[in-house]
């Protein structure tokens, strides 16, 4: 082989690793996704210790100062959603909300000793009274347009989806970015807004209510 065929050789390698090179580093939303994961680790075990302590005042921290926190509850036919921006302001409206739906949340329970795996979330079997599979599941999702849905079914918001509290749902949903599902524990969407993640729904709803 001679020198000249040589040079063009190499010069024809160091092109192909200029254009594979880019293609097996991370991008920056690989990193930011996984900078992401890594604090919604925490931020998951932390709500955890909190909820079963049942300690609301701390829990204020971690919804969201403008968009607040919702819970789906369906004391009738249709689930609905109610907004609110604090925990302990929650606990203390006893007599002026559903004695029910505050029982239902004092009456969380969490599961501290089995694991979170990353899957579809489990689906409630009305016919077998039970969920189609066990354990703590965690959905990534890119939205949750059931939020949107449930206030506009809600009192106040008259089905206008030009309401000010439905384009407010509208807006946090598209923040919402995981589902967890413990099956001997609670139901959960979480929002991920500015790199911090805040509690965004609390599923208190009964199953296969008619």
């Amino acid at each position: 082989m001679t020198l000249r065929n040589i040079l063009i050789a190499v010069l024809f390698i160091g092109m192909l690793q200029i254009q594979v090179l880019p293609e097996s580093l991370p991008t920056s939303k690989d990193s930011a996704e996984i900078n992401a994961n890594a604090s919604f680790v925490k931020f998951y075990a932390a709500v955890n210790e909190l909820l079963n302590a049942k300690d609301w005042t701390e829990l204020n921290k971690y919804a969201h100062p403008d968009y607040g926190f919702y819970i789906y509850y369906n004391p009738g036919v249709r689930v609905e959603a109610f907004n609110f921006s604090r925990f302990d302001d929650l606990i203390d409206t006893t007599g002026k909300t559903d004695e029910a739906f505050l029982n239902r949340l004092q009456g969380l329970h969490v599961d501290l000793k089995h694991r979170l795996l990353s899957g579809k979330v489990p689906v409630w079997d009305c016919g077998n009274d039970r969920w189609n599979k066990k354990g703590n599941y965690c959905q990534d999702i890119s939205s949750c347009p059931d939020l949107s849905e449930n206030v506009l079914s809600s009192a106040g918001c008259d089905e206008n989806p030009n309401h000010q509290k439905a384009i407010k749902a509208k807006q946090f949903g598209t923040y919402i970015k995981k589902h967890i599902i413990q099956t001997s524990g609670y139901n959960m969407y979480f929002a991920f807004i500015d790199g911090n993640w805040y509690i965004a729904v609390i599923d208190l709803c009964y199953k296969c209510s008619a």
